[in-house]
């Protein structure tokens, strides 16, 4: 039964991206953003009052405890589906509102899924950023798809890595904050295989 509301919780948030873009496609302008904005937050409202939201907190804290790794997955790897799914800012809100919800503070858990979002961006919702540029200026897609890959390979290794080092950021008792080498310590070589 709780995954039924999880499986009813990812449907509200695929059918707000698709409201949002049926009423961007049909106005085009401030309305439709506040039916994109009303369909986000009715699907919000409904995972949280239907507990899929706990269910989906307590899927993703089954795997790890450690809050770098849960940073990788929810910011990098969900926020990265989300961004090529959805676009249009689905693939920070939601999963930093998923950090928040396992404990993050609210600014760490934008600046996480601000940074993961940096690098899938021209592939955005279905790739309609590098598909309208290249239409445009009368770019051939796919060659400048390839390009735009070429460009960004740095930063699909380097990205999992500054992710991890904002994530493992905590003070502890007295105030001292972890240093680079502790932060990386037992999850880089993660990191680096999941950019």
């Amino acid at each position: 039964r709780p995954f039924v509301r999880a499986r009813l919780c990812v449907v509200a948030f695929v059918g707000g991206a698709d409201s949002h873009g049926l009423a961007r496609g049909l106005f085009d302008g401030p309305v439709a953003h506040r039916v994109g904005d009303y369909c986000r937050r009715l699907s919000y409202n409904l995972c949280v009052r239907t507990g899929a939201m706990d269910v989906i907190g307590s899927m993703i804290t089954s795997i790890s405890s450690d809050r770098r790794l849960l940073a990788l997955l929810v910011a990098w790897c969900f926020g990265g589906f989300m961004e090529g799914m959805a676009g249009f800012g689905t693939a920070v809100a939601i999963p930093a509102g998923m950090l928040a919800g396992l404990g993050f503070e609210a600014v760490p858990a934008v600046l996480i899924c601000l940074l993961a979002n940096g690098v899938p961006t021209p592939y955005g919702s279905i790739g309609i950023p590098t598909v309208s540029v290249a239409d445009l200026v009368g770019l051939d897609s796919l060659h400048l798809a390839t390009v735009q890959l070429v460009q960004l390979a740095p930063f699909f290794v380097v990205m999992p890595l500054l992710i991890v080092l904002v994530a493992g950021r905590v003070a502890d008792d007295q105030g001292d904050v972890a240093s680079v080498g502790e932060r990386l310590h037992g999850v880089a070589g993660i990191a680096l295989l999941s950019g």
